[in-house]
């Protein structure tokens, strides 16, 4: 499923394609296949062109549009190597896409992701809800200021879990 040269990132398509302006049939199919959108191929080209052989091994695993925010997904222990040196590579994707950038680290556990996504408020619990047979998640967090709205938030959790979200603000 991801492809890699020999010393840079990996994503879910081709470094044939990453450096390219259309996909082969291989990547056609895969991104049909995975629901990778035109956004995520794009974000994977730009960061592609941008991180360089900084990213090198860094997995880039889909991206997230909401609002006036960008969410980058990346593999466990890569948002270093996406953001770069002093957050040159960020500041140069919010200037190409003309949004705020925030590269977050893909998690299975729903509360360490929703804690690296608002941070730096504290994320105090995660409960799961049942309401007229629906599954809600509730994410309840401290108070402060984020750098991605509650809007953004939402639909970010959405997208990447599948799932109805609930934001509360706690004490």
């Amino acid at each position: 499923m991801f492809a890699a040269n020999l010393f840079i990132m990996k994503a879910p398509i081709c470094s044939v394609c990453l450096k390219s302006d259309i996909l082969c049939r291989r990547c056609s199919g895969v991104a049909g296949e995975t629901g990778l959108s035109e956004n995520d191929i794009k974000v994977a080209r730009a960061l592609f062109r941008l991180a360089g052989k900084s990213a090198d091994g860094a997995v880039f695993r889909k991206s997230v549009e909401s609002g006036r925010s960008m969410v980058i997904i990346c593999g466990p222990g890569d948002a270093s190597k996406f953001v770069g040196r002093d957050g040159r590579i960020v500041r140069k994707l919010e200037k190409e896409f003309g949004k705020s950038v925030k590269i977050v680290e893909e998690s299975g556990d729903m509360r360490e992701f929703a804690q690296s996504l608002i941070y730096p408020v504290q994320v105090l619990g995660v409960n799961t809800l049942y309401r007229k047979g629906t599954e809600i998640v509730r994410v309840i967090a401290g108070s402060g200021g984020t750098r991605i709205s509650d809007g953004d938030f939402l639909e970010v959790m959405k997208a990447v879990y599948r799932k109805d979200i609930e934001l509360v603000f706690g004490s």
